[in-house]
């Protein structure tokens, strides 16, 4: 191998004294150039080569040539070998598989000529990578054998036709016309395909009429099988390439002989029916398992607003509000044979939806299944059951308002008359006893107080009754005035030495939509503050703020005790009024509840929190949002 070395630098260092250009063209060319000698061992090798196989040229230099292949390769090249040089095969190219130094499979085109090499025979092997053109071939097989398989396994019969001559079809379209073999249709002219001469001229007719404008053809024609029976086919044509007609076509053909079937079953369905649809009262309609309304009487029309046309051949749901097959459908969904009585409504053309009373029933026609719907336009008994229950609840309501009234002034007024009554009583008792002034001045505050409550529950009375009755009046209201004067009438009510109230407001001249009535909220909340608060010094802290809310503009105002508090199950009951009685709570308590109708009329909002969070015996925090003028 050293020896063989040394020849191929003595030859190259005297091809590069002497310039060869053809030396030159052969170091630097993209293909690979072996010299081997008769046994095969590798004398020389070009860059092109080495770049190829990944070897250097110095490990290549002495490595026999079968070293370069791949194992399964070995043979077949050997002989290829030996038969080129005895010149029993003329063919100079062949392919083979090299292996690379990293024994990476690479495919190659290779030639063998013998030449003379430095005064002696030897081979010249010429070699190509391939690579690119392998994975071409392969992906055109690939893709060639998928449309093959497309087309085989196709249940439509397709074929390739020039000039109205079958050139190919696939199973499909063999089975569907019964032939044999393929001597039968192939190149053979399409009027095979065809009962008769006139079919065949009317279906060629159209056909060029609609390639020449569209490029494409759909159509229903008559067909005939080798059996001579004769069947209907729908035929879809289109261009191999639109842009050369001669190319030929693509035609695809289904056997539609039982849609047919059914659209002449249908037809005379129909017309059994249609008798029977329009002396019906009610509406009715026909439904396919498909969703699709097949059929409506004049009746429907009437009552939807819609034409035949514009619902036939529609989803039910274009009139059914529960949808069509992405809601329950209680025949196809649920798999019910019929259901009778559902109330229920039915979409109109103007959007509005009148109320039905609905019976469904699955029927057959001619082997099909169909949903047949009968309805009746209940709307006038709807409105009258509407009416009786809209008076039901009008007197109801009336009934417990006066009960409520009664009720209220009856009980609390009678609480009230009772306690002034006592403290009467008890005053006479002790008219003449200088001793008994201070029980005097009590009772006679006692009777103030109570007083003071009958004209508060008087005046509640009259606001609820007022509020109920009448829309609020809104205005805008500077609230900081407004709260400094709710504090003086609740400082002149209680004692000051015990009621201290603070208000932080950020200025003065805030306005907000309130009214006259924001006064008594205010003031009915103080006094809940202070009534229920059993403390020596009873705080109410009053904070007012501006603050957005979805984009509105509102003030907030927070009114913080240290009361009794309230538990988190009643934070939301204190501000409902309901007209029963429960005299158990010692009276009807209206006040939170008159308050909430205030604010709700001034579009405002009203809620309780703990003062501190979490624990409620630490007093509330009552917090009134009102929108900011």
């Amino acid at each position: 191998m050293n020896e063989h070395k040394q020849d191929f630098n003595n030859s190259k260092e005297n091809l590069d004294r002497n310039e060869d250009p053809f030396q030159i063209i052969v170091d630097n060319a993209n293909e690979g150039f072996i010299i081997t000698d008769s046994r095969g061992n590798i004398l020389y090798c070009n860059k092109g080569t080495s770049i190829l196989i990944g070897y250097d040229n110095n490990e290549l230099l002495g490595m026999n040539f079968e070293n370069l292949l791949h194992p399964d390769e070995v043979t077949k090249v050997t002989n290829t070998f030996k038969n080129r040089v005895v010149g029993d095969n003329q063919t100079n190219r062949y392919e083979t598989i090299f292996l690379s130094k990293n024994k990476k499979e690479i495919p190659v085109e290779y030639s063998i000529t013998e030449i003379i090499w430095k005064g002696v025979k030897n081979i010249l092997i010429t070699i190509c990578d391939i690579s690119d053109r392998k994975e071409a071939q392969k992906a055109l097989i690939d893709s060639e054998k998928l449309l093959d398989d497309i087309l085989t396994a196709s249940s439509v019969g397709i074929a390739y036709s020039v000039d109205r001559k079958i050139i190919w079809a696939n199973e499909s379209m063999v089975k569907l016309f019964g032939f044999e073999s393929e001597e039968m249709y192939k190149n053979k002219d399409t009027r095979i395909l065809y009962p008769n001469e006139n079919e065949y001229t009317r279906v060629g007719k159209i056909t060029y009429e609609q390639l020449t404008s569209t490029g494409k053809v759909e159509l229903d024609a008559k067909l005939q099988r080798r059996d001579g029976s004769i069947f209907d086919a729908h035929i879809r044509v289109n261009l191999l390439k639109p842009d050369e007609p001669k190319k030929g076509m693509i035609v695809s053909i289904i056997d539609i002989t039982k849609r047919k079937q059914a659209e002449l079953k249908l037809k005379e369905s129909e017309k059994r029916f249609r008798a029977l649809y329009e002396n019906i009262a009610g509406g009715t309609l026909i439904i396919g398992n498909d969703y699709r309304i097949k059929d409506v009487n004049d009746r429907t029309c009437e009552i939807t607003g819609y034409t035949k046309d514009e619902l036939i051949g529609q989803l039910c749901d274009i009139v059914c509000p529960k949808g069509s097959a992405s809601e329950s459908c209680p025949i196809w969904e649920e798999n019910l044979d019929e259901f009778k009585g559902m109330d229920t409504a039915i979409k109109c053309k103007n959007r509005k939806k009148n109320p039905i009373l609905k019976n469904a029933k699955r029927i057959k026609i001619e082997n099909e299944s169909y949903i047949l719907e009968n309805f009746q336009d209940i709307s006038e008994r709807k409105r009258t059951e509407e009416m009786l229950r809209e008076s039901e609840i009008k007197y109801r309501e009336a009934y417990n308002k006066s009960d409520f009234y009664k009720d209220l002034l009856a009980h609390d007024m009678g609480n009230i008359l009772s306690n002034i009554m006592s403290s009467i009583q008890l005053i006479e008792i002790s008219r003449n006893k200088a001793e008994d002034d201070e029980i005097k001045e009590k009772l006679l505050k006692l009777i103030k107080t109570q007083v003071q409550r009958g004209a508060s529950l008087i005046s509640n009375v009259r606001k609820l009754s007022f509020l109920e009755e009448k829309e609020v009046s809104i205005k805008n209201i500077e609230i900081t005035s407004l709260l400094e004067n709710a504090i003086e009438l609740i400082r002149s009510r209680f004692n000051q030495s015990n009621v201290k109230i603070k208000i932080d407001t950020p200025q003065k001249g805030i306005k907000v939509k309130g009214g006259d009535l924001l006064l008594d909220v205010f003031e009915n909340i103080l006094i809940n503050a202070i009534i229920h608060n059993h403390n020596d010094i009873k705080k109410i802290w009053i904070e007012v703020f501006p603050i957005k809310k979805d984009k509105e503009k509102y003030v907030r105002l927070e009114f913080k005790d240290n009361a009794v508090g309230i538990i988190d199950d009643r934070k939301t009951e204190i501000f409902e009024r309901s007209y029963k009685k429960d005299k158990s709570t010692g009276g009807m308590g209206i006040g939170l509840s008159l308050v909430k109708m205030i604010i709700d009329g001034y579009d405002g909002k009203i809620w309780v929190e703990d003062r501190i969070e979490g624990d409620h015996t630490k007093g509330s925090n009552f917090i009134i949002l009102l929108k900011e003028v």
